[in-house]
C-alpha cells in the first residue's frame, strides 16, 4: 500500500467512525481522541487530513455532491426533470446519512457543500447572482423538508412535484455551453425595471424567464 492508497484508508477510517458515533450522540459531545481511537489512526494522521471534526462532514459531503455532478455531465443531458430526479436518487441511495446529519443539525454543511459548488460566485454579474443564490436556496429547501419528513417520497415523485410546483425553472432552451444571457430595460426616469430576461446556468439548472 502505497501512501496515498494509506491516506486514504486513513481517511475512509475516520469518516466511518464519526458516522457511527453520530448515530449514538450529538457531534458536540464527540472529541477527537474518541474519533481517532476508535478508528485506530494517530492523532498527526488526522490532522494531516482534517481541521476539525465539522470538516470530515463537509468533505464527506463535497465528496458525495462532486461525485453526483460528476455522473450526470457524462449523461450529457439537459432536461431539468431528469437532473431533479438524478439528484434525488443520489441522495436517496445515501439517505440513512443523509437523515443522520439532518438530525444532528448539520444539514447547513450541505448547503455549504452544495454552494461551494454550484452557487453564486464572485465572477458573475448582480442579476446572475441572485438568480442563482435563489434557485439554489429553493432547491435546498425542498431537500432539508424532504429529510426532515423521512425521505418518504421517491426520487421520481420529488423531481415531479419540483418541476411542477417548485423553483420557476425554464424549459431546455441553451446549449450546453451557453451559461449566460441576460439583459434589462428600465422605465424612464423612474428607474423600476419594466423587463428582465435571464438565462443562466444553475449549477446544471437552466433558469428561464423572470
Amino acid at each position: 500500500m502505497n501512501n496515498q492508497d494509506k491516506n486514504t484508508y486513513v481517511k475512509q477510517q475516520i469518516t466511518t467512525t464519526l458516522l457511527e458515533l453520530l448515530k449514538e450522540k450529538e457531534l458536540s459531545d464527540i472529541n477527537i481522541g474518541e474519533i481517532t481511537k476508535k478508528a485506530q489512526v494517530s492523532r498527526n494522521s488526522f490532522y494531516r487530513n482534517y481541521a476539525d471534526k465539522e470538516d470530515i462532514i463537509k468533505k464527506y459531503l463535497y465528496q458525495l455532491l462532486s461525485e453526483w455532478d460528476n455522473e450526470w455531465k457524462q449523461k450529457n443531458s439537459d432536461s431539468n426533470a431528469e437532473l431533479f430526479g438524478h439528484l434525488f436518487m443520489h441522495l436517496k441511495q445515501h439517505g440513512d446519512t443523509m437523515m443522520l446529519i439532518q438530525k444532528r443539525g448539520l444539514f447547513h454543511l450541505f448547503k455549504e457543500s452544495y454552494l461551494t459548488l454550484w452557487g453564486p460566485s464572485e465572477t458573475m454579474d448582480n442579476m446572475t447572482a441572485y438568480t442563482v443564490v435563489f434557485v439554489a436556496n429553493g432547491i435546498l429547501g425542498w431537500i432539508e423538508e424532504w429529510l426532515k419528513r423521512g425521505m418518504c417520497e421517491s426520487a421520481e415523485t420529488m423531481s415531479t412535484l419540483l418541476s411542477m410546483y417548485g423553483i420557476a425553472i425554464g424549459k431546455d432552451r441553451e446549449k450546453a455551453n451557453e451559461n449566460e444571457r441576460h439583459s434589462c430595460h428600465c422605465e424612464n426616469g423612474n428607474g423600476r425595471l419594466r423587463k428582465q430576461e435571464i438565462h443562466c446556468k444553475v449549477g446544471n439548472i437552466t433558469v428561464g424567464d423572470y
